[in-house]
């Protein structure tokens, strides 16, 4: 029961994070999504439970405080939190850095495009800045979760 307030305080935490100062962190104006990359990450590093529930908590909290319609964010992420779960099981038999680079990348320029969409807007070069911002910063969660794990490494880095 702690460990289940610790990580909803958690994610509250990071998307108030996400809300208040990535904006100070822009390019171009655009800033990575840190609930997107957490849920990309938890849910390659097998988990999948801390990963939905990074869906479902953090699209409901920026849902409240997002553009879009009410349920954009949490439907996003629930949806790519299935895709990827999907993809991991059916193609990679072994998660190391550069796959979750590639995923994260993949999920935060389909958001983008999903947002320019929901926005009446196409889809510019732009969201590409917003996948590349989102796949750094999946480098520095997954060293930070590979630090914290102290019983080993949680995947093998794989060759790169």
């Amino acid at each position: 029961m702690i460990k289940l307030i610790v990580k909803i305080f958690l994610i509250i935490l990071a998307a108030l994070f996400q809300v208040v100062l990535m904006p100070l962190l822009s390019i171009k104006g655009i800033w990575p999504n840190l609930i997107l990359v957490g849920l990309v990450v938890l849910t390659l590093l097998d988990f999948r439970n801390d990963g939905l529930l990074v869906a479902g908590l953090g699209g409901i909290f920026l849902d409240f405080v997002g553009p879009f319609f009410f349920g954009f964010y949490t439907f996003i992420f629930i949806g790519l939190w299935f895709l990827i779960i999907i993809l991991s099981k059916r193609f990679f038999s072994e998660v190391n850095l550069l796959i979750i680079i590639f995923m994260t990348f993949f999920s935060s320029s389909l958001l983008g495009i999903l947002s320019c969409f929901a926005l009446g807007r196409l889809p510019d070069w732009l969201v590409l800045i917003e996948g590349g911002y989102g796949a750094f910063l999946s480098l520095f969660f997954f060293l930070i979760l590979m630090s914290a794990n102290k019983s080993g490494p949680i995947v093998k880095l794989g060759k790169i």
